[in-house]
């Protein structure tokens, strides 16, 4: 174990001297570039001609800044993106060795998944940082999403968190949906059922059966309401959608910088708690388990995280 943490250190450190590098040519790239521009506005001034000057300086301008977005900003994109999948893998493999997992950057299934689950309204779907994988045979899909609504020329910000997909074999549960705050309409109009304990609304085909088989997990929502402002799920046949109102930055807290080292101990310690927490939550989704037990076992896994990596760099 103590050799598989040197070799991910030494792959952080390699990414780290590739950012210094980035850094340093910044330092004579970014001067340059400004200083093209100007001298061809200085040069199409010599022609006194407005028009020639206007659009030589931001031609200059425009192809300046689409060379600076090659040579500097894409190769750090890259760079923070090998930075995430080292320190993801890391965490998985130490914390979690029998979950099977994938990581992609960019957006993949919210559209398919926010459509299908009709919990919410938006024709803008915005997706990153998506990990999918095999929990126990249990099926999940989890990822940062910003959902907005467009209508002519308005964009409005419907909902902005974590989404969690679980697919559990060998459930069959009825259509059902569980909200912390329904729009007001949909409170006048009935057809909701107000959990008074637990203090969320909530409709199903079968209210009876989706009580009997997730009553269990009624407190663990209501941790999740007191923890979220709006928390929504659609639960049916093997399939659990949840949406999670949240300010996580999930992978990019805090965000990686150029000017900023990747061996970063609060980066460390926000990802796994991030992390942990999903985990945490789609463990409990999934099994039905304990939550209070669940989350005294992350925190523990969590506080070890942090012991391993100060003991490492106190060696160091």
């Amino acid at each position: 174990m103590e050799h598989e943490r040197q070799k991910i250190h030494q792959q952080i450190l390699a990414l780290d001297r590739e950012r210094l590098k980035l850094k340093s040519k910044k330092k004579w790239v970014l001067p340059n570039f400004l200083l093209v521009p100007l001298i061809l506005f200085i040069s199409a001034m010599l022609t006194k001609d407005p028009g020639v000057v206007g659009v030589i300086t931001i031609l200059a301008f425009l192809g300046c800044c689409i060379t600076y977005f090659g040579i500097i900003s894409l190769p750090f994109i890259r760079l923070k993106t090998k930075l995430r999948e080292v320190l993801l893998d890391t965490f998985m493999k130490t914390y979690h060795p029998t979950i099977e997992y994938q990581y992609f950057e960019g957006k993949k299934n919210v559209k398919e998944i926010i459509r299908s689950s009709k919990l919410i309204s938006v024709n803008i779907f915005k997706e990153e940082d998506v990990i999918q994988g095999n929990m126990d045979g249990a099926q999940f899909y989890l990822s940062e999403i910003h959902l907005k609504k467009k209508s002519g020329k308005t964009e409005r910000t419907v909902f902005k968190g974590m989404l969690f997909r679980i697919r559990i074999p060998g459930k069959n549960y009825p259509e059902s949906k569980i909200q912390s705050n329904p729009e007001f309409m949909r409170k006048i109009l009935g057809g909701l059922e107000k959990n008074e304990e637990h203090n969320f609304y909530y409709e199903s085909d079968d209210l009876a059966t989706i009580e009997k088989h997730i009553g269990s997990l009624f407190p663990f929502i209501k941790h999740l309401i007191q923890k979220n402002n709006d928390v929504r799920i659609k639960i049916k046949g093997d399939e659990l959608v949840l949406l999670l109102e949240s300010d996580i930055k999930f992978l990019d807290d805090p965000k990686p910088r150029l000017d900023k080292s990747f061996d970063n101990q609060e980066y460390y310690n926000k990802l796994a708690k991030h992390l942990n927490t999903f985990m945490f939550i789609i463990e409990s989704l999934a099994s039905g388990a304990d939550a209070l037990e669940l989350e005294e076992k992350m925190k523990v896994k969590l506080e070890n995280y942090k012991s391993v990596i100060k003991l490492r760099q106190e060696k160091e």
